[in-house]
C-alpha cells in the first residue's frame, strides 16, 4: 500500500512517502526474501511557508520514488490541533490530492485519513513507560497538549497553561506504592517527556524544569509517524467523512473578536473589537 502522508500543523513541515511493491503479500520463495516498504521523507523547519512549499515537496518526493499520484493508495494529515493557517492547507491539500486519485482510479470515495497531530507527535515514543506530552504553542501563554503512558492516550487535547499541564500530568500519574515517600510517579525528575516543537519553550515557563526531560529531538519531522496510525484507521474505519475539517482545539482570533471594523482594514489604528493591529495574524 502506497501512502502519502504529510503533516503541517506547525512550522515543522514534514512529509513522507511509504511504497510497497506489489508482492509485499506474496508467499516467500526458497531464497528469497520478502520486499519491505521503503519510506522517503522530507523535512523543511523554516516557518509557515507551506503553501508554497507543500506541493513542490510533494511532487519532489513522488519523482524520487518513481510513483505516480494514481498510484497512492491512502493520503494522510494531522488534522490539528496545531496552526489555523497550516492545518487548512493541509486538509485542503490532501483532500484535492485523495480527489484526484479517485477520480483516476474511478473510486467512489477520495482515499483520505486524517489524525490528531498529538497521537501522531507521541507515536515515535510510545515504548517507555514514562509520560509523554507532546506540546504545541498555542500562543496567549497556554499549550496544545495530551497526555500518554505506554501510546495509551490519557486524555483529551487540553488548552492549558504550561503549569496547568503539569498538574493534569499529576493528576493522571499511577499511585505510588504503598508507603513510599515519593509520591505520585509523575512528579518524579525525569519521568515526564516533553515532545513537540515547542518543547523547550514549555520547559522555559516551568518554575521546577528539572521535573521533565526534553525530548533532544523535538523539532522532529512526524509525517512518518503518520503513516502507521492512518494506515490503521483506515483499516478499520475506512476514509474520512466527507465533512471531516481540521480539529481546532479553540476559535481562531477572528472567530472569537467577531468582524473586523472597516477602518481597522485601512489604518494603522488599533482595532476596538480585537485589540489587535491590522497586521497581526492568528497561530
Amino acid at each position: 500500500m502506497n501512502i502519502l502522508a504529510f503533516d503541517t500543523a506547525t512550522e515543522v513541515l514534514s512529509i513522507a512517502l511509504r511504497t510497497a511493491p506489489e508482492s509485499e503479500t506474496d508467499t516467500p520463495r526458497a531464497g528469497r526474501p520478502v520486499p519491505r516498504p521503503y519510506i522517503y521523507t522530507e523535512t523543511r523547519d523554516n516557518g509557515l511557508k507551506h503553501s508554497r512549499m507543500l506541493m513542490p515537496l510533494v511532487g519532489r518526493i513522488l519523482d524520487d520514488a518513481a510513483v505516480r499520484l494514481q498510484d497512492v493508495d491512502l493520503v494522510a494529515c494531522t488534522r490539528g490541533p496545531g496552526s489555523f493557517t497550516g492545518l487548512r492547507i493541509g486538509m485542503a491539500t490532501a483532500k484535492g490530492l485523495a480527489a484526484a486519485i479517485a477520480s483516476a482510479r474511478k473510486l467512489e470515495e477520495p482515499p483520505i485519513v486524517s489524525v490528531s497531530t498529538l497521537d501522531v507527535m507521541a507515536h515515535a515514543l510510545s515504548a517507555g513507560q514514562s509520560a509523554v506530552v507532546p506540546v504545541i504553542d498555542g500562543r496567549k501563554n497556554r499549550f496544545y497538549a495530551a497526555i500518554f503512558r505506554a501510546g495509551i492516550r490519557l486524555t483529551t487535547d487540553l488548552d492549558l497553561a504550561a503549569t496547568e499541564i503539569m498538574h493534569r500530568i499529576d493528576q493522571n500519574s499511577p499511585s505510588p506504592p504503598a508507603g513510599s515517600p515519593n509520591g505520585p510517579l509523575g512528579p518524579q525528575p525525569g519521568s515526564v517527556l516533553i515532545t513537540g516543537p515547542h518543547a523547550d519553550l514549555f520547559a522555559s515557563r516551568l518554575d521546577d524544569p528539572s521535573r521533565i526531560v526534553v525530548d533532544p529531538a523535538f523539532r522532529r519531522g512526524h509525517a512518518e509517524s503518520l503513516i502507521p496510525l492512518a494506515a490503521a484507521a483506515y483499516q478499520k474505519h475506512g476514509p474520512d467523512a466527507p465533512g471531516q475539517g481540521p480539529v481546532y482545539v479553540r476559535s481562531s482570533d477572528a472567530e472569537l473578536v467577531g468582524p473586523i471594523l472597516p477602518e481597522c482594514l485601512s489604518s494603522d489604528l488599533e482595532c476596538p473589537s480585537s485589540g489587535r493591529g491590522p497586521g497581526t495574524e492568528s497561530p
